[in-house]
């Protein structure tokens, strides 16, 4: 009997969503899993800012939620905004959760801050007390669609 697995989900945008959701609705977890999909906020110049920024946040998650519930085996999945440095909150959350795997994004930016390219998936990989799979975006020409696109419906399984 295969061990119930507890995999945390650090999800930013739905675009960063979709390319998460894709590699969990394909990968065979163990029955009864359970997901954790975290948001963390950054700085916000005021409290209404941020207010603002936690209710979509929290709307996005229950979004790729739902998503996951219509195609996986489990009722477990939670949902969780929180703010301050996106590393140590990951990094925190997977050990106050006890997760057995992190699945994140890596981002590939285009400007000056290219320099800092992957710095939370690297930084997560290099602290977390779990093993780690960060999912890259596709190269040119491999399922652009998906990631260009908004609609997390566009989400598939393959088989």
């Amino acid at each position: 009997m295969k061990k119930r697995m507890k995999i945390l989900l650090p999800v930013e945008s739905i675009a960063d969503s979709k390319l998460i959701v894709e590699f969990v609705l394909n990968y065979h977890w163990p029955e009864e899993s359970s997901f954790l999909l975290l948001t963390v906020l950054g700085g916000m110049a005021t409290e209404e800012d941020y207010l603002r920024a936690e209710e979509a946040a929290s709307a996005m998650l229950a979004e790729v939620a739902a998503v996951l519930k219509s195609q996986l085996a489990t009722n477990e999945i939670e949902c969780r905004v929180t703010s301050g440095d996106a590393t140590l909150e990951v990094v925190s959350a997977a050990s106050r959760w006890k997760a057995d795997m992190i699945v994140m994004g890596y981002r590939v930016r285009s400007d000056i801050s290219s320099l800092l390219a992957g710095s939370v998936s690297r930084g997560v990989a290099l602290q977390a007390p779990c093993s780690v799979a960060i999912i890259r975006p596709p190269q040119s020409g491999e399922d652009e669609d998906l990631a260009a696109s908004d609609d997390l419906s566009a989400t598939r399984v393959r088989v």
